[in-house]
């Protein structure tokens, strides 16, 4: 993540570098990153510390509520992204769990 993210940084030249943590889909969770991050906090915080350390722009990180509608940790999540490093975040809503409310 870290040599994708100069790479990015030095072929578009862009102003921040976000850190898609909430991706659903099976063939991204089948692989351990997505979404299926939020079941790996300590993964996750490897990755963000080590995208930021490596370029010169901030680091957002979005995310899910939790992995499922019955693991909502988007609070310790998010201390831990900001922890790493991360300088923004972002939630996506659960739509199961707004449903349940």
């Amino acid at each position: 993540m870290a040599c994708g993210a100069v790479r990015a940084l030095e072929v578009l030249g862009r102003d921040i570098i976000d850190i898609n943590m909430g991706c659903p889909a099976p063939k991204i969770v089948g692989n351990r990153d997505g979404s299926a991050l939020m079941k790996s906090p300590d993964l996750a915080a490897r990755i963000v510390e080590a995208v930021r350390r490596a370029v010169p722009v901030p680091v957002t990180v979005k995310f899910r509520m939790g992995w499922d509608a019955f693991s909502v940790n988007c609070v310790a999540f998010a201390q831990i992204c900001e922890r790493a490093g991360a300088s923004m975040i972002a939630v996506h809503c659960l739509e199961a769990y707004i449903r349940s409310m």
